[in-house]
């Protein structure tokens, strides 16, 4: 009985192949240009990982974080636990500063909220709690 096993290379290639239409891991293996014709196999049963370049390939063909995948790669080679932790908690903090740099780049073009009070008004409410 063969195990299949869920790693981020094998998670990208499926979400490459999905995007790109290709219904077939030989399919695939002709498209990105393998090696090895073993190499998908050898992925999807966990005895290798997909090679950085090939990773940054598919993850830039689906629009997602070169930075974060190739992470999350490593963490999924790493043999020592506090190694995996690493590269894994690396990943979530590129994944946090892309999102920071996001809302940093688009804030700046957002329309200014309107104010609802008249730009000469400055008055300050305070509220009390009855007790």
């Amino acid at each position: 009985m063969k195990v299949r096993h869920d790693s981020t290379t094998v998670r990208l290639l499926d979400g490459w192949k999905m995007k790109k239409g290709i219904v077939s891991d030989h399919e695939a293996w002709q498209v990105l240009k393998l090696s090895g014709q073993s190499a998908i196999s050898n992925w999807r049963m966990g005895r290798s990982h997909a090679e950085p370049l090939v990773a940054a390939r598919m993850a830039k063909d689906i629009g997602m974080s070169v930075a974060e995948i190739l992470m999350n790669i490593e963490g999924d080679r790493a043999k020592r636990q506090a190694i995996k932790s690493l590269w894994y908690t690396l990943a979530v903090s590129a994944r946090s500063a892309a999102a920071i740099a996001l809302v940093a780049a688009v804030l700046p073009l957002l329309p200014a909220q309107a104010s609802t009070q008249s730009e000469s008004s400055h008055a300050m409410y305070i509220m009390r709690s009855s007790r």
